[in-house]
């Protein structure tokens, strides 16, 4: 049983580590909040205990920070255009 224990619990560990280094700092920071969320959906489901309105906000204020800062992200990657001026000819 320990030996179960161990190795899901390092299996876990090491493919979070993974995520998080795919994902960069910010957005995993993000969807760490997740586990939360799901812990709610899992409590409404299996146990049926709604969550309160308040509850429901927080989680889609979570879902929209992290859409936002995907979004902001996605905006640092893309390339700054770059203009070249030319001289104006002499007369």
């Amino acid at each position: 049983m320990a030996w179960l224990g161990l190795v899901a619990a390092a299996g876990a560990y090491l493919t979070g580590i993974i995520a998080a280094r795919m994902l960069g700092a910010k957005v995993a920071s993000f969807v760490g909040l997740a586990e939360v969320m799901f812990a709610v959906l899992f409590a409404w489901l299996l146990l049926g205990e709604m969550p309160a309105p308040v509850q429901l906000l927080g989680g889609a204020l979570i879902v929209a920070g992290v859409a936002a800062v995907k979004a902001d992200e996605r905006d640092d990657e893309l390339p700054q255009a770059t203009y070249e001026v030319e001289p104006l000819p002499e007369a």
